[in-house]
């Protein structure tokens, strides 16, 4: 079972896309599609490269116990016997995470830009200027640089207080992300959701109920040692790391926020109109902003109700 909960971390950044929603030409249509693009493909090559690791390991004690704290390093050299291939191809795979860096960096500094825009942050004014010579968040970018490499520099001091960072963000990313599934779940898909490009129809609630188990399966599981007897040095640390940061949210909450914060601020009168033309698309006609619809004498049934928030946050 904890095994299962190392896979997970694959997935880390297959939110990606919902972060950059403002900057992606139809993103009702596009977005899904960029979110579950990658995990496709990741999962048509990701098997194969997982069985042909396996096949390679000659000496599975050699891999648990590798000096270096990379166990790919060691199995790249017992496929190879060779140093020279193992560096060659261990460079390989670590060149791929220069790329990973710079989608990190964006999708980071844009998630703190947004949250800045709605004054979450502190110092919130700083991090949500746009800078006029670049045209992006450039004093977020630089404060997540910042933030992401002290926490690269954490792995180095301890692997422990690495792994509990790592299962946090795991925790953390997909709780937030399952939170909207259980209210439309509870509430009810239909009278929540807006008409959408990407709909799951009748799937929807098995989809929306599997996931809320799921999760709430693993942050339980993310929250257990690996061994017995669990000593100070083999516990697991994610309770406290996560009790630590809700911690810091509600001192936050209290001491700057409560009954400042308004959350964002969004222009209802402008996605009525997009949530128009996509109702439209959907059932074969076209609408036009104001409320025009060609070839259509039912206007009336294309007319929508202001929105909620759920249906804002959705």
């Amino acid at each position: 079972m904890l095994a299962i909960s190392n896979a997970v971390y694959s997935f880390l950044g297959s939110d990606c896309g919902a972060h950059l929603c403002e900057e992606i030409p139809n993103p009702a249509k596009n977005v899904p599609r960029v979110i579950l693009y990658p995990l496709l493909v990741g999962m048509i090559t990701a098997f194969p490269f997982a069985v042909s690791l396996l096949y390679a390991i000659t000496d599975l004690e050699a891999v648990l116990s590798s000096p270096t704290g990379l166990p790919l390093i060691e199995i790249y050299y017992q496929g190879t016997h060779s140093k020279a291939a193992a560096s060659v191809l261990l460079a390989l795979f670590a060149f791929c995470f220069f790329g990973n860096l710079v989608a990190n960096g964006t999708t980071c500094s844009r998630t703190l830009w947004a949250v800045s825009r709605d004054n979450t942050m502190p110092y919130s004014h700083l991090w949500m200027e746009v800078s006029d010579t670049f045209e992006m968040p450039l004093n977020a970018i630089l404060l997540s640089a910042t933030v992401i490499t002290l926490y690269g520099l954490i792995f180095i001091g301890s692997t422990t207080a690495f792994s509990a960072m790592v299962s946090c963000a795991i925790i953390f990313q997909q709780t937030s992300c399952v939170i909207p599934q259980a209210i439309v779940l509870y509430r009810g898909r239909d009278k929540v959701l807006p008409q959408r490009y990407f709909n799951l129809g009748r799937l929807g609630p098995v989809i929306n109920a599997t996931a809320v188990a799921w999760v709430i399966f693993l942050d339980v599981l993310y929250c257990f040692p690996v061994a017995l007897p669990v000593t100070a040095q083999n516990m697991s640390y994610v309770s406290v790391v996560s009790g630590g940061l809700v911690l810091f949210v509600i001192i936050l909450w209290f001491t700057t926020k409560k009954g400042v914060f308004r959350g964002p601020k969004v222009d209802y009168e402008l996605m009525n109109e997009r949530r128009l033309v996509a109702l439209g698309e959907t059932i074969g006609v076209e609408v036009d902003v104001h409320h025009k619809v060609k070839g259509s004498n039912d206007v009336d049934s294309l007319k929508l109700q202001p929105l909620a928030v759920t249906d804002a946050c959705m």
